[in-house]
């Protein structure tokens, strides 16, 4: 089983490339791996006769809200009688409930510290990787090098059928020769996310003195090194918030003989920033950090006026669509207008395909049932995850693979809510319920360990047996 979940986590990282596609649904590597593991979970279920354990809290109850909150969104299309609107509210709860599996597994079936250890060690060698090829393409654009652009198959970023799928290709506005990090991802923005958290894995464990996943310095001083070129790369304002999110609270929550470390990772990173730019600069003729200041100096003095930003700017396109998603939800405030029917309820004052933030699409599509029960579910888990942190602080850290996941769990449950909440639509997307199912990994085995769960076993005698009991008797049979 380990194997397959690990693959899934690799998997995760080729979306752009498809399979096959199932109408405007590009059927992924990741959704391939999720199929066999959900296999292999019915297997053990069901032939072996595992027992599941469910931990007993809040986020499992938030949880299974929210996926009430998106069933009950379909009474609005159902009463409407509008077959198209009725038919996407299905295709996209759906593919909502195939991702909500993953995370419902995660905690009712128990999944080794060891496992969740290795997925994360997966996670940091792909970041490596990744990394290498993100910092390559910066310069193979401006020589015009192969695989500078990766071409995109995927269907589903054609935003069901209203872009041409020979027009997909990799978001990246160039600045003179200077084209925003992408790597393998679709756009900069999913690359700085992503890196983010393969700094949380290096850099959390590093200053609460807990031993690092992978044991090679060279190798993690060298992720390091690459992960923060790559990410100051992507000239991502999305990158600036969660790293100043991250360092916020680590400076507020950790004690003050850990701060030297804070200061050491601040003074590295603020190096590598210096010595890259100049770097990019003397190849492409862009300052990244004179990007930066005009970018961030242009928000501050336009506000929402488009006409004041820096050229590519997306905040006041997404400030307007978070206005649009506020009078789309007053059409149902209570259960909302239905899961996915955004794009179908465009008229004279609303104009988008979907809502540009989790928080204000399952505000829009799912009422306010689904808000309060979905960011019911992302504060729940982030606040077991501050607790157990800061009991982890009193206590000085005990040196275990336990602990340092919880140091982790935190600050990616943070970056979770911070995306989810901020800047990104994640609702419908693997990016959001496989990473929240490690932090379900993590509190389900803690419960476990207090005996604090339900126990349900499914098959009270496996069918391995029963099978086995049959061929038996079929062959006493045949001996007589």
């Amino acid at each position: 089983m380990q194997a397959v979940l690990i693959l899934v986590f690799i998997s995760y990282f080729f979306g752009v490339f498809q399979l096959f596609s199932i109408g405007n649904y590009g059927f992924t590597p990741i959704d391939l791996f999720s199929v066999i593991y959900y296999f292999v979970i019915v297997k053990k279920i069901f032939w072996d006769g595992a027992e599941l354990k469910v931990g007993k809290h809040l986020g499992v109850v938030f949880y299974f809200l929210t996926l009430l909150s998106v069933i009950i969104s379909g009474l609005i299309p159902l009463f409407d009688g509008d077959p198209e609107i009725i038919s996407q509210f299905f295709k996209s709860s759906l593919h909502l409930i195939f991702l909500m599996i993953f995370t419902l597994i995660s905690f009712a079936y128990q999944i080794e510290w060891k496992v969740l250890n290795n997925i994360i060690k997966t996670w940091l060698i792909m970041g490596l990787l990744i990394n290498l090829f993100g910092v390559y393409q910066i310069f193979a654009r401006a020589f015009d090098l192969p695989l500078a652009w990766i071409d995109i198959n995927n269907v589903s970023f054609s935003l069901r059928g209203t872009i041409d799928k020979n027009d997909l290709k990799q978001l990246a506005l160039n600045y003179q020769s200077f084209y925003r990090a992408t790597s393998i991802f679709p756009e900069p923005t999913t690359l700085a996310s992503f890196n983010l958290s393969v700094l949380i894995c290096l850099i959390v464990p590093w200053i609460q003195r807990q031993k690092p996943f992978i044991k090679s310095k060279l190798f993690n001083g060298f992720l390091f090194v690459i992960t923060m070129v790559g990410t100051f790369a992507t000239f991502s304002l999305t990158a600036v918030m969660l790293a100043v999110s991250t360092f916020g609270m680590l400076i507020l929550l950790e004690k003050k003989k850990k701060l030297i470390y804070i200061v050491l990772v601040i003074i590295a990173s603020s190096m590598l920033i210096a010595v890259s730019d100049s770097i990019i600069k003397n190849y492409t003729g862009a300052s990244v950090l004179y990007l930066f200041e005009g970018r961030i100096s242009a928000l501050f003095r336009g506000g929402t006026d488009p006409n004041k930003h820096f050229d590519g700017e997306s905040f006041s396109f997404r400030a307007s669509a978070a206005k649009q998603s506020m009078i789309l939800w007053k059409k149902s405030p209570i259960i909302g207008i239905g899961l996915g029917a955004t794009q179908y309820n465009n008229n004279k004052e609303v104009d988008i395909q979907y809502a540009h933030y989790s928080s204000l699409n399952v505000l829009s599509e799912c009422g306010i049932l689904g808000f309060i029960s979905f960011m019911g579910l992302l504060v729940v888990i982030l606040y077991y995850f501050f607790r157990l942190n800061y009991k982890n602080i009193k206590e000085d850290y005990p040196a275990d693979d336990k602990n340092r996941l919880i140091g982790v769990g935190f600050y990616w449950m943070l970056q979770i809510f911070m995306v989810n909440t901020f800047t990104a639509n994640h609702f419908v997307w693997p990016s959001l319920w496989y990473l929240i199912a490690i932090n379900f990994v993590i509190l389900n085995n803690l419960s476990i360990e207090k005996n604090n769960y339900i126990s349900i076993k499914v098959m009270n005698r496996p069918l391995k047996e029963h099978f086995i009991k049959t061929l038996k008797a079929y062959s006493n049979e045949i001996k007589k």
